[in-house]
């Protein structure tokens, strides 16, 4: 922190499960001690799993203010079937209440997530049922991949290999609905001031990120009133004034 870094991500396959070798101490007591350090800076989370979010994740989250209220789930899928061949094993139900206690717990939480399309067995119908599961969360943001079939892994041997044309049909479909998802979402926050953080400057318009807005993954805000005073590394005071589909315009808040 004394570099001046101004964001520490904890990355991991499931981040919740940091700890468990090391006898009692986990996430939550980390984040407790991360954000004690000295210096105005974001800690952020990559990536949990749904199953592993427990009532003590919460309450560190809601204690440690420089704990970002950004959760990524990487669900991969909303079908109990398409999970159980995925080595998921949560079911549809406990996706929807884990989601709906998440967003009770934490009000003004972003959460993202990513699913896979054209996995080898995946029906119409199946695929219908995802694209109704993404319209009932709304999640704040949302990547997907069309499967790709690779040697040696269990989906291989699959019988049922989705064709690469409709893999990109329903990719397309599924991104074309959470554009629209993310576009309403973006435009809630027309009117509001929210704190940035500079990432560039460029041609007098500042490209910054919120918290609700991950480095290289998700969209930006980019700051043109005011931009000239900014600095790259610092946090600002912006005031909305256009959403996008993925980012947002912005002016420095007066």
């Amino acid at each position: 922190m004394n570099s001046g870094v101004k964001e520490l991500i904890l990355i991991a396959q499931d981040i919740t499960s940091y700890g468990k070798d090391l006898g009692g101490y986990n996430l939550s007591r980390l984040l407790y001690e991360l954000n004690s350090l000295s210096g105005d800076f974001w800690i952020r989370l990559l990536y949990l799993f749904p199953d592993s979010i427990k009532a003590e994740l919460f309450q560190a989250l809601k204690d440690n203010q420089k704990v970002c209220h950004y959760i990524d789930l990487p669900l991969q899928h909303s079908e109990e079937r398409l999970l159980r061949l995925m080595r998921r094993p949560e079911s549809k139900a406990e996706l929807l209440n884990t989601i709906n206690l998440i967003r009770k717990e934490l009000p003004d939480v972003v959460l993202r997530t990513s699913f896979i399309v054209g996995f080898p067995t995946e029906t119409d119908e199946e695929f219908e049922s995802l694209l109704d599961f993404v319209r009932e969360v709304g999640f704040e943001r949302l990547g997907a991949f069309t499967y790709s079939r690779e040697d040696g892994t269990e989906a291989y041997e699959l019988k049922g290999q989705v064709p690469e044309e409709i893999k990109q049909e329903r990719y397309h479909r599924l991104m074309t609905l959470q554009a629209e998802i993310s576009y309403r979402k973006n435009l809630e926050l027309v009117g509001k001031r929210l704190r940035v953080l500079v990432d560039e400057i460029e041609d007098g318009v500042a490209i910054c990120r919120y918290y609700g807005q991950a480095p290289e993954i998700d969209g930006v805000t980019f700051v043109r009133g005011g931009a000239e005073k900014l600095k790259v590394g610092e946090f600002v005071d912006v005031a909305v004034r256009e959403a996008l589909d993925y980012d947002l315009e912005a002016e420095v808040a007066g």
